[in-house]
C-alpha cells in the first residue's frame, strides 16, 4: 500500500491533484476489474436459476393462457402482500392490505382511472370522524 500523500510530496503544498488523480485512478481501476470478476462468478452461480425461473415463467404461460406481462403484474401485487405481512407491525400491514384488496377490486371493475379516489376513501375510512360539537 502506497504512503499517505503529505503536502511537501506534491508539486504545490496543500494540493496534490495529479498524485491524488493517480491513485484515485488506480483505485477505480482496480474495483471495476474486481467488481467484473464477482459479476461473472455470480452469474455462472446462478444462471441455473435463472434458467429455472424462465422456465417457470413460460410453464405458468402456457398453462394459464395469461400474458406474461399480466402474470408479473399480479406477482408484484403478491410480493407487496407479502413485504407488508413480514415488515411492518399488524395494524399497518392490515391497512396496507386492505388498500390493495380495495384497488385491485376498483381495478378488476373497470375503476382504474379512479384509482386515486379509491385510495383517498379507503385512507379516509380508517379514519376516525370527528366529533361534532
Amino acid at each position: 500500500m502506497a504512503k499517505p500523500l503529505k503536502p511537501e510530496d506534491g508539486e504545490t503544498k496543500g494540493h496534490n491533484i495529479a498524485a491524488k488523480n493517480a491513485i484515485i485512478n488506480k483505485w477505480a481501476t482496480e474495483r471495476l476489474k474486481k467488481e467484473t470478476e464477482i459479476a461473472k462468478a455470480v452469474e455462472l452461480h446462478v444462471a441455473h436459476l435463472k434458467a429455472d425461473l424462465s422456465r417457470l415463467d413460460k410453464n405458468v404461460k402456457t398453462d394459464s393462457g395469461i400474458t406474461l406481462k399480466v402474470l408479473k403484474a399480479n406477482y408484484k401485487l403478491i410480493k407487496l402482500q407479502q413485504d407488508a405481512k413480514e415488515q411492518l407491525d399488524e395494524d399497518a400491514a392490515n391497512d396496507i392490505l386492505d388498500d390493495m384488496r380495495i384497488a385491485y377490486e376498483a381495478l378488476a371493475q373497470g375503476g382504474q382511472f379512479n384509482f386515486v379516489d379509491v385510495m383517498k376513501a379507503a385512507d379516509e375510512a380508517r379514519t376516525p370522524l370527528k366529533a361534532v360539537k
